[in-house]
């Protein structure tokens, strides 16, 4: 809106000059006048002769007297004079001089006869601002214009007027009714009723009103007014050219799709998909109109007077026409009436009548039936007028903009994705990607550096196209650079990029597309990209590809070829041709074959991708083999709209083909399982194989003869205990294994079940240890080759991750999506804090600016090369420049390896990357204000090599410490003695006296098993190869790093990082190496440790006073039911007395913070609240996903399966409970009550129970047949209350040990801060 703090700038884009201090003059040589505006009177003078009946529109006082002024203005640049215009020209009405109103403007022609009425109103180009509503009651009733024309009858143009101020400064808008008849319409139709005949009849305002409504169904015009060179009096003659029409704006834009959208719900156009089709076809015809018309247009509709809806649409399919054949060399058939006019030039007598008739029926037969302008299904007259009636108004609403431009259009892909839902996406896999991402993927590929590096144009490709969005905007980002070169035309640049689009309704989209952003060079072919024979299209030559290809499209192999098919590596992983719809993998795969060694790639792909089994698992083994990985982009559910579709956006490079290296990573894993070390000095990757073994946690000397195949020692290490477990079971999960290890595993069930019979058990073991050893060795020979090329990506892989939460995820786009009627489409957030945006009702969100103006973390849509955002740190990392990340950023984006993204681990490994979770490692780091800090792997040497030791005799005796000897409480309780030749070739870790040995498996880990070697026998000790060893170096005392470590709030950060199959998590070791530690000088560390040993000493009086309360209330239990050797009462089994229930592992999709029902797994049994009493858990699932599954309130439970049994620990169920499958419970009948069983199983050893498989479980089998004592019903009683007396004390007691626990901890405040 124009306004009085605006006016000074609107003046001057009117062309006014500054005479002196607050006044402004404008001249007007065709009239030889001046209109003067003077801020220190707040007046507006106009010339003399402009008469004005009234002074209300020379002041300031109402914003509608600058439109008045810009209207004026822009009459008498036109050369209109001044005598010609009336201001505030009244309208009778009334008693005596009353006035019944005022016409703002009444224009009078030479002869002083009135020619147009103009009525001014303000606007903010919304859809309830003055002028909206003002024509809005023009087409209801007539409004202030009818009523006007009422006394100034002679007038023959109504004119409702506005004028806004924008960035382009004074900006007109206006609607003309034309008050003349278009005499061929009207003999077209006797029934019409004309202006004529209600002059003849001397009829009022409502029967010309009825006239506009019924005979010209409300026409109007919005040029041939107040446009250049339109000479006064000559309204409507000017032909339009192109230097008439409008570039288009984001809030012009916008405007124009409500009002499309609005034409088709007016006239309930069912089919929209048709409708977008018909607009496409109108851009064409406009399109080929602007470049072969342009002086004298004929895509438009030039008003009631002067047009019919037959010529229209003659104009528009001669366009049409005209465009087909030259962008898609498609020959359309369409017969001109000038053709058939001329076919009877030869006929010279008696032809008026047949030709009349054949006019007659050609007419018919050309206009009334579905045609490339169709907008409804027409096959009669009455059809093809409704559909021209929506077609004027379509026309209409396109015949003042500019389509031929260099800039990003919106428009074409605001509709496509305002029509989605209409079936595009569920019948074709396609969706428009919104121009906010389009830009950023774009702009974050190393555009600059390509351009400048290749001594070639670059070729770029996208093999999915749709609207062609990428093209363009990759056409027009690269103008800056192409530029800087300076020798070479940017069209020429255009030539080189091709799309392809097996859609023919968006190929045409596509290359309509380019030509409207001046970019008439790039190609677009109608054709399916997965095909091996596309003109021009060469495998190997692209050195760009973006794409956004189509999902889950069922059956599409079957649209192929013999030829095509066998092109593909993934058709050999697809059992069932029809069924499958995974389209995406084998687009993933045509990149491998379009791009050459260092062609880059965005992707954008469904976010299965990283994780689904299947052909999806062969299709990342091809990304690894062929690509570097730069970047992983991962958007939400509202990125794309109404699809709802997570997705995620590759960032590739193209590995070189010459040398391969997959090819290479293939021969050194195939040397390494042979045995063959000896090139390892050559290529100089014996590294890679020892950060692999630490990967695994498996010693190197341990893997190395595992590779060797010296011997089946290796089953000891727990990292191949997965392993046998997948291999025995009987059901069991065998996602993401190879075809080869199915087939020998299968090969095992099928001898057991035959061949077994028939041999020994020597012969039996002999022949599943050699099917086992093939099991591994087929695995590990997989994982092994993906990581080498994990490791060989050339750098760290940028992941970004929008937010999860709707509202941030908003923000962190810059946009949302609108199906409010009216409002339909994307809309761009800016120019407004990200957490408002919410609160914004639609007409804020109106206001703000387009794609150039919105606040978003991906790109800063006025500096692409902004450091602070993510489109430049993925730049930096192709480059390879990428330094550090800018603090705003780091909610979003983390920098990750390769190969920590992907599970080795894993015994179904499926090649799946992580993104979030255990892949995101966030180090922890113990703060300090006073002492610098470091890693504990600079401090320290981890793990420890067993070569230290070679030169030692095998007969030098050594310490032994299993992890049952290592307590809970920091020190070690039992030293065992055993010749070094027992445990040096095992898989035991070594250390030496004053290491720091730390358990890392779960739940050990959890329950603080961790101590400082010492006392070790010859100072070397061996144990459980489930330690983690740190030996310090002279920078830090070991007890300090005791202390820091075993602490509750560094444990629960370990559990966050642990990696492997339940029961056998482990912390791995990088964990701890990346651990960033303050280093006080080595005296500081001695005060510290001396302040935290003064509370350990105390912390463990207590628990040896717990411990002694727990041994009174055992003894008394032997006192008064004897033991399993000297039972006092009846004996029976658990079977007999108990119920057995073991737990069941729900999906982690049912696990919450809260809920109905515990849901407990071994490492809740850890918690210092369930020390007896699960009293709580760290997750809860709901009754409804909990089912059946929960172990009743009263039982006891305890681990059933891994190294957890040997903890030997039970608990006693306070409510109903769900458990994980690694839990066993025991449920009391009749004769057993729950504390007495408690007490039974905490006096047995349940390590000695389980069964003889090398991953330990227990059975119902092993626990059924136990004995056990069944006393008097009364003296189980008795014994509770004994054992509730000494809880109470147990209670005190925990509760002092918390004090103190909580007064050491903030040891590390007084010391560090």
């Amino acid at each position: 809106m124009i306004r009085q703090n605006n006016l000074r700038e609107t003046l001057i884009s009117l062309g006014f000059d500054e005479a002196g201090v607050d006044r402004y003059d404008r001249y007007f040589p065709f009239a030889d006048c001046h209109v003067i505006v003077d801020f220190a009177t707040e007046s507006i003078i106009y010339p003399k002769h402009l008469k004005y009946e009234r002074s209300t529109t020379l002041n300031f006082s109402q914003a509608e007297n600058f439109v008045v002024l810009d209207c004026v203005c822009r009459l008498l640049a036109l050369g209109y004079k001044p005598e010609h215009l009336h201001l505030e020209a009244g309208v009778p009405g009334g008693h005596d001089d009353n006035k019944a109103g005022y016409a703002d403007i009444l224009v009078s022609d030479n002869d002083e006869n009135e020619y147009m009425i103009i009525e001014c109103k303000t606007t903010e180009q919304t859809d309830n601002d003055e002028f909206a509503l003002a024509w809005n009651k023009v087409k209801k009733t007539g409004g202030q214009l009818f009523n006007y024309f009422n006394t100034y009858r002679k007038a023959r143009y109504l004119i409702l007027y506005a004028a806004d101020y924008t960035e382009k400064g004074a900006v007109p808008l206006y609607h003309v009714i034309t008050l003349l008849d278009n005499e061929e319409y009207l003999r077209s139709n006797k029934k019409l009723q004309s202006y004529a005949s209600v002059r003849a009849e001397n009829g009022g305002h409502y029967e010309y009103f009825s006239v506009w409504k019924e005979t010209y169904q409300q026409d109007y015009s919005t040029n041939g007014v107040f446009e250049k060179n339109i000479a006064p009096f000559q309204v409507g003659n000017k032909k339009l050219a192109i230097t008439d029409l409008l570039e288009i704006d984001s809030v012009s834009m916008q405007k124009k799709y409500n009002e499309y959208a609005t034409i088709l719900r007016k006239y309930n156009v069912s089919s929209k998909e048709n409708a977008f089709d018909k607009l496409i076809n109108l851009f064409l015809a406009k399109i080929i109109d602007e470049k072969y018309n342009a002086s004298e247009l004929r895509c438009y509709w030039k008003g009631a007077a002067y047009d019919n809806y037959f010529d229209l649409h003659d104009r528009l399919h001669e366009l049409y026409k005209t465009g087909m054949e030259e962008f898609f060399d498609d020959k359309i058939t369409y017969v001109e009436n000038r053709e058939v006019e001329a076919a009877f030039r030869f006929l010279k007598s008696k032809t008026d009548v047949a030709k009349e008739t054949i006019l007659n029926y050609f007419r018919e037969l050309k206009y009334f039936n579905n045609n490339p302008f169709a907008i409804l299904d027409v096959h009669n007259e009455e059809l093809f007028n409704q559909n021209a009636i929506i077609l004027k108004e379509v026309v209409r609403m396109v015949q003042d903009i500019k389509l031929g431009s260099d800039k990003q259009n919106q428009f074409l892909g605001d509709l496509f994705e305002g029509f989605l839902d209409q079936g595009i996406k569920q019948s074709e896999g396609q969706f428009f990607t919104p121009i906010p991402i389009v830009r950023f993927l774009i702009s974050a590929l190393p555009l600059e550096q390509l351009i400048k590096e290749e001594n070639q144009i670059p070729k770029v490709i996208d093999y999915a196209c749709g609207a062609g969005h990428f093209l363009t905007e990759y056409a027009s980002q690269i103008r800056t650079y192409v530029e800087k070169t300076g020798d070479t035309d940017i069209h020429t640049y255009y030539e080189n990029i091709i799309g392809i689009e097996k859609e023919y309704r968006l190929s045409k989209v596509a290359q309509v597309s380019a030509y409207m952003y001046g970019q008439d060079g790039i190609q677009i072919r109608y054709n399916d990209a997965l095909s091996q024979d596309i003109s021009d299209v060469k495998n190997g030559t692209y050195s760009i590809l973006i794409a956004n290809p189509p999902y889950s499209v069922k059956g599409f192999l079957e649209t192929l070829s013999g030829d095509d098919l066998s092109a593909y590596e993934l058709t050999r992983n697809v059992s069932d041709r029809s069924k499958n719809n995974a389209i995406e993998t084998f687009f993933v795969e045509r990149a491998k074959q379009l791009l050459k060694g260092g062609g880059i790639a965005a992707i954008i792909l469904p976010s299965s991708i990283l994780n689904k089994g299947g052909v999806y698992a062969v299709c990342r083994e091809i990304i690894l083999q062929y690509f570097h990985i730069v970047a992983i982009a991962c958007f939400g559910s509202g990125t794309f709209g109404k699809t709802g579709t997570n997705t995620v956006t590759l960032f590739l490079e193209r590995r070189e083909e010459k040398p391969s290296l997959a090819e290479h990573c293939k021969n050194r894993v195939e040397s390494w399982f042979s045995g063959n070390f000896e090139d390892d000095g050559v290529y100089q990757d014996h590294a890679l194989l020892e950060d692999y073994c630490s990967v695994i946690d498996v010693e190197l000397e341990q893997y190395q003869a595992f590779l060797c195949g010296e011997g089946d020692d290796f089953l000891r290490v727990p990292y191949f205990n997965a392993y046998v477990e997948v291999f025995e079971a009987d059901k069991k999960n065998l996602s993401g294994l190879s075809d080869e290890a199915r087939k020998i595993r299968q090969k095992y069930k099928e001898a057991k079940k035959k061949k077994f019979k028939q041999l020994s058990d020597e012969e039996q073991e002999e022949q599943k240890s050699e099917l086992l050893l093939s099991f591994i060795r087929v695995i590990e020979q997989e994982k092994l080759y993906f990581y080498l090329l994990a490791r060989n990506n050339h750098r760290d892989v940028v992941v970004v991750n929008a937010p999860v939460d709707n509202k941030e995820q908003k923000a962190f786009l810059g946009y949302e999506w609108s199906a409010s009627k009216g409002r339909e489409g994307i809309k761009y957030l800016g120019n407004r804090a990200a957490s408002a945006v919410d609160n914004l009702d639609d007409d804020v969100i109106e206001k703000l600016k387009g794609v150039e103006g919105i606040v978003t973390p991906l790109f800063d849509p006025q500096n692409l090369e902004s450091r602070e955002k993510l489109n430049t740190i993925i730049r930096e990392n192709f480059i390879g420049t990428l330094d550090d990340i800018p603090e705003e950023l780091s909610a979003y984006v983390h920098i990750i390896s390769l190969a920590d993204m992907i599970d080795f681990r894993a015994v179904g490994f499926d090649k799946g990357i992580k993104t979030a979770g255990s892949a995101i490692r966030e180090f922890i780091s113990i703060q300090s204000d006073k002492f610098e800090s470091d890693t504990v792997g600079n401090l320290c040497a981890i793990n420890p090599s067993k070569q230290e030791i070679e030169n030692i005799s095998r007969d030098t005796k050594v310490s032994f410490i299993d992890m049952a000897s290592l307590s809970d409480e920091g020190y070690i309780e039992r030293r065992d003695e055993r010749f070094l030749s027992e445990v040096e070739n095992g898989s035991y870790k070594y250390f030496r006296e004053n290491d720091f040995i730390l358990a890392k498996i779960t739940p050990c880990m959890e329950n603080g098993k961790c101590a400082i070697a010492t006392g070790l026998k010859n100072g070397i000790g061996f144990g459980s190869s489930e330690y983690h060893v740190f030996r310090c170096g002279d920078r830090i005392l070991p007890q300090y790093l005791y202390y820091l470590v075993n602490r509750e709030e560094i444990r629960l950060e370990a559990v966050k990082h642990m990696t492997g199959a339940s029961g056998h998590r482990r912390v791995p070791v990088d964990f701890y190496e990346k651990m960033r530690i303050p280093v006080p000088p080595i005296s500081v560390q001695k005060e510290m440790v001396r302040d935290f040993e003064k509370y350990v000493q105390s912390i463990r009086e207590e628990e040896n006073r717990l411990r002694d309360l727990d041994e009174q209330v055992k003894s008394r239990f032997v006192e008064m039911f004897g033991d399993e050797h000297d039972p006092l009462f009846p004996v029976s089994t658990i079977g007999e007395e108990c119920f057995l229930k073991s737990g069941t592992t729900l999906s982690s999709e049912m696990e919450a913070e809260d809920g109905d029902i515990p849901y407990v797994k071994v490492s809740d049994m850890n918690l210092p609240q369930n020390s007896i009493y699960i009293n709580t858990s760290t997750r809860y699932v709901s009754k409804e996903d909990a089912g059946n599954t929960f172990i009743q309130k009263g039982a006891v439970i305890f681990p059933k399966r891994g190294v957890a049994i040997a903890t030997n620990k039970k608990r006693i169920l306070l409510y109903d409970t769900c458990c994980d499958s690694n839990i066993m419970g025991i449920l009391p009948k009749e004769n057993i009550r729950t504390v007495y069983l408690y007490f039974y199983f905490v006096s047995m050893d349940l390590g000695g129970l389980y069964n003889g498989s090398i991953v330990p479980q227990l059975n119902n089998k092993d626990i059924v047949p136990l004995n056990i004592t069944v006393p008097p019903m009364n003296l189980q009683i008795e014994f509770e209350r004994i054992f509730e007396q000494t809880d109470k004390l147990r209670f005190d007691t925990e509760e002092k040990i918390k004090e103190l626990k909580k007064e050491k901890e903030q040891l590390i405040d007084k010391y560090f801060r």
